[in-house]
């Protein structure tokens, strides 16, 4: 970092910072090219998989469905799938469905007690 501070001035110096950063850039850039071209030259000479194809079909999703003889039911995959979110449990011990059941009373509380703080400021204005 010291050699991007003009002595003198004591000031950064952007301009070559950049710079220097655009040649590490330009250079990570080739070789990721250089990689890419090579994997794609394995492919069409030696007949060698291609790693993104690889991936692509190891972690597609909608291969990984097709590829599934599972559920093909729409009823019942929400069935299954409703419940897992009901057995779902947090590090705490509790469930999904207790942590939503715990939030809607706490949001009815809230409520009741503003129509409360309302209900005394209407008394107070009255008396």
């Amino acid at each position: 970092m010291k050699n991007y501070f003009v002595k003198a001035q004591d000031k950064f110096d952007k301009l070559h910072y950049l710079a220097d950063l655009f040649k590490l850039i330009e250079e990570n850039l080739a070789a990721i090219k250089e990689k890419i071209d090579e994997n794609e030259r394995y492919t069409s000479e030696e007949n060698r998989d291609n790693m993104r194809k690889m991936l692509q079909d190891k972690y597609s999703l909608m291969n990984g469905l097709k590829k599934a003889s599972g559920d093909t039911d729409l009823i019942e995959i929400k069935a299954k799938l409703l419940n897992m979110l009901q057995n779902l449990r947090f590090s705490d011990g509790r469930g999904l469905q207790e942590l939503l059941e715990e939030n809607e009373v706490l949001k009815a509380m809230e409520i009741e007690e503003e129509k409360l703080k309302i209900i005394e400021k209407e008394a107070m204005i009255s008396e």
